[in-house]
């Protein structure tokens, strides 16, 4: 009897034939270069392909027994090569009946497969703990906090949310990681019915009005509370940390699409961020080297937004179809940040334009940097301005 281990099968077939079922298992062999498979001995002698026959159906259990393992082992492979990728994390220190408590938010993304749960989110002596009812948790270690925001429900949204960027990804379930968590509060109390022009249903839509207003309020003070508490604690305990939280600066906001729909876009002290987007936005502004504003023309409605890092290896962060009022405050915006701008009529092909300026990044800055590019480019923007 030879094992052969399941991560050692390539593919797993299955046909019929008449009254004969047949069973087709193909191994992982030495390629044409003779490069060993993954896990693989030197000097050991390897099968390419076994092949079985049966009459009725006592091989397709083996094949479904098969392919259960198959995923099984992929499985646990990619949660070891997930954890493998993760920076080591200090452990948490808790802190027996912690204080600073928000209570009944959600979390993105979720922590728990199927029914979404309520949970608490708990300030301890050097992280964060959030814990839903039935045990779940995941912590964030202060340390790891590259920044955070406050976002308050408003009219144009229904959400209140607190936003965690971090440093390096952490683990959220066996197989998943990421680099931000969210906690939130949904406001709106259901759908209204307003389609009825009664005066009994103009007083109750004030009135439902007035209690949603109240509603706002109650969970933005409960957020901005805990924003509070956090940061006198950590001003207290982790100083050298200098965190705080940020607030989205709605008045400077535009509409924006970061990533597949459109949403707001909102700056904050340091940051550009789209919090409620399904793949949330955060840009540094600290880490910008250039922002090229794209498809500039006298007969377009909206124009693109191009964020060049100065890191050339980090692909360009694009927003697309920027309303065009929003050209003048975005560009006093960005000359009041004392971020770099140019405009341009089409969209550029940053790829490879920052692969050309990687083989000799001090030479480009050395001979002018962005200002000497576009004089040199001017097939590629003739109103190149700077901010």
């Amino acid at each position: 009897l030879v094992p052969f281990h399941v991560s050692m099968t390539k593919n797993v077939q299955k046909s019929e034939e008449g009254e004969f079922f047949y069973l087709r298992i193909q191994f992982h062999v030495p390629d044409a270069n003779g490069k060993l498979p993954v896990g693989a001995k030197p000097g050991k002698v390897f099968v390419k392909e076994l092949s079985y026959r049966s009459k009725g159906q006592s091989l397709q259990q083996t094949f479904i027994a098969i392919q259960s393992l198959r995923k099984e082992a992929q499985m646990r492979a990619k949660a070891q090569e997930v954890k493998e990728s993760l920076v080591s994390q200090e452990t948490l220190k808790t802190i027996k009946d912690a204080p600073v408590r928000l209570r009944d938010v959600s979390v993105r993304p979720a922590i728990t497969k199927g029914k979404k749960m309520l949970g608490t989110l708990i300030a301890h002596a050097n992280g964060f703990r959030y814990i839903t009812a039935d045990r779940s948790f995941v912590d964030i270690i202060y340390a790891n906090i590259k920044s955070c925001f406050l976002q308050r429900a408003d009219k144009r949204s229904t959400t209140v949310l607190m936003h965690f960027e971090l440093h390096n990804p952490i683990l959220i379930s066996k197989n998943k990681k990421t680099n931000y968590l969210q906690f939130y509060a949904e406001v709106a109390d259901g759908v209204h019915d307003v389609g009825s022009s009664s005066k009994y249903d103009e007083e109750d839509e004030a009135r439902q009005e007035e209690e949603e207003r109240q509603r706002r309020k109650k969970f933005n003070e409960r957020f901005a509370n805990f924003a509070r508490d956090v940061e006198d604690q950590w001003q207290r305990d982790v100083p050298e940390l200098k965190l705080e939280f940020e607030l989205p600066i709605r008045k400077l906001g535009f509409s924006g699409v970061p990533n597949k729909e459109v949403v707001d876009i909102l700056p904050t002290q340091n940051c550009l961020v789209a919090l409620e987007d399904k793949q949330p936005m955060v840009i540094h502004m600290d880490e910008v080297d250039i922002v090229s504003l794209e498809r500039i023309a006298f007969n377009l409605r909206e124009f693109d937004l191009c964020v060049v890092y100065k890191d050339f290896k980090k692909p360009v962060s694009l927003i697309t179809s920027i309303p065009t009022k929003h050209l003048d405050d975005i560009k006093t915006w960005l000359h009041d940040s004392s971020i770099l701008y140019f405009e341009s009529a089409f969209n550029l092909g940053w790829k490879k334009i920052l692969a050309d300026l990687s083989v000799d990044i001090r030479a480009f800055y050395e001979d002018g940097g962005w200002s000497a590019f576009w004089e040199t480019n001017p097939e590629e923007d003739e109103d190149a301005e700077g901010g």
